[in-house]
């Protein structure tokens, strides 16, 4: 029996091989580095992660006005709400989960940038919390002048 194993194995290892030789006509794909690749003086070095970029689009909770924004907004017609959104679901400041579902009927939710579960940094942190703080006003102020 494992006499008629052996010779079937051998056949099988080398029927998967292919003939990779070129004809003399054929011409081969080559591959050429310039001199410049391999200058290791010429790469840029990699740079380094910036976790300022995560968050750079929350930087203007830092100026901006929660009252005067909503009262301009609701002004042009635009009555959303601030919102972001967290590993376990949005979070609407302001709003109390039991009148979420009526809020949402009325106002459309405008979802945060750079507020989701991770946390880059210190400044990240209370940009975040002062977002929160933001939104909880606007939100208020949106929904009561309605």
């Amino acid at each position: 029996m494992i006499k008629k194993i052996i010779p079937l194995f051998i056949v099988l290892s080398f029927s998967g091989c292919k003939n990779t030789t070129s004809k003399p006509d054929e011409a081969v794909p080559t591959t050429t580095v310039s001199e410049e690749a391999l200058n290791t003086k010429d790469q840029k070095e990699p740079t380094s992660y910036d976790p300022v970029e995560r968050y750079s689009e929350l930087t203007w909770v830092e100026k901006a006005d929660p009252v005067s924004d909503a009262l301009l907004a609701v002004n042009q017609g635009d009555t959303s709400i601030w919102g972001y959104n967290t590993r376990s679901g949005a979070k609407i400041p302001g709003v109390d989960n039991d009148a979420l579902s009526h809020i949402l009927q009325k106002h459309r939710l405008r979802i945060a940038p750079a507020m989701g579960g991770v946390v880059f940094s210190n400044r990240h942190l209370e940009l975040k919390l002062k977002f929160i703080e933001y939104a909880t006003q606007y939100n208020n102020a949106v929904i009561n002048s309605l």
